[in-house]
């Protein structure tokens, strides 16, 4: 059966991304490419615009999410209710990429992660 992946800005979470503005880790150089890289390959079931801050990509339970550039885990774990389990990353150009309903999170908090590494597991 498919479930979610979820690939949203986290305007309703500031207080998270502020939390780990104090972190002093810093995201590894940047690739130099200019677009970044697609989470999972699925059906986009919800698109970005409209009021909608992200895209819903529907998948394969298990199927694995991978970072969409570099940057550093600025969150990862369950407290974000409508989100489920889910991983922040900060990247260099500062934009903040969420990834949500996640069944199992293969990252931690202040780990630098590389455009396409597996961060976590679609649930």
């Amino acid at each position: 059966s498919e479930t979610l992946a979820a690939y949203t800005p986290p305007k309703k979470d500031a207080k998270v991304i502020q939390q780990a503005e104090d972190d002093d880790a810093v995201a590894p150089n940047a690739t130099g490419i200019g677009k970044m890289r697609w989470p999972v390959r699925g059906r986009v079931i919800s698109s970005f615009g409209g009021g909608k801050d992200g895209v819903d990509i529907a998948v394969p339970e298990g199927t694995p999410v991978k970072a969409a550039e570099n940057g550093v885990v600025i969150y990862a774990g369950d407290g974000l209710k409508e989100f489920g389990n889910t991983v922040l990353v900060r990247h260099e150009n500062g934009l903040v990429t969420v990834y949500g309903h996640a069944r199992s999170i293969e990252v931690q908090r202040g780990q630098k992660v590389k455009r396409g590494q597996e961060i976590a597991q679609s649930g």
